[in-house]
């Protein structure tokens, strides 16, 4: 009986082990996009404020295909400049709709939304991307999306949309 035990107990072992080698491979293959949220004007949040980041790919190679939802994420915003870490998978372009043999065929934007008020509608109320002044949303490489998003208010006129 106490060899089966001491069996048991080592093949246990390696087990456990096995999933932290798991965890770990899993946590390399993950990257971040670290985006900060600035402004040029004095904007205020509350504690309801929320902000939605979608990225999207899509092969530039071919016309009038859509773009892939890549990932989303919604996280709180209180104040700015704020700067968000946002994880994704190492292969993203493998999960895009239309493939394509190349790499260099993909392109990534970055997308948001924010919800100041927090009613679930993105309208005159809310804030908006300034793109005069913001980096670059459209990049052949993902890593190039790091950077500043400036914000601005909203135009009053503007429509509203489900946040």
């Amino acid at each position: 009986m106490r060899p089966i035990i001491i069996i048991l107990t080592i093949l246990l072992s390696f087990n456990c082990f096995s999933d932290d080698k798991k965890n770990a491979q899993i946590e390399k293959k993950q990257k971040k996009l670290v985006v900060t949220i600035v402004s040029d004007s004095k904007l205020k949040f509350n504690s309801k404020s929320k902000i939605k980041f979608t990225l999207y790919g899509y092969n530039s190679r071919m016309a009038d295909v859509s773009a892939t939802e890549l990932f989303k994420y919604t996280k709180k915003i209180d104040k700015i400049p704020m700067r968000f870490e946002l994880p994704f998978e190492e292969n993203l372009s493998e999960k895009i709709e239309y493939k394509s043999s190349s790499k260099a065929d993909f392109k990534y934007y970055l997308t948001f939304t924010i919800d100041v008020n927090g009613d679930g509608f993105v309208d005159s109320k809310d804030y908006r991307q300034n793109y005069d002044k913001s980096d670059q949303i459209f990049v052949s490489n993902i890593n190039e999306l790091n950077g500043k998003i400036y914000i601005q208010k909203m135009d009053k006129d503007s429509g509203s949309e489900k946040f």
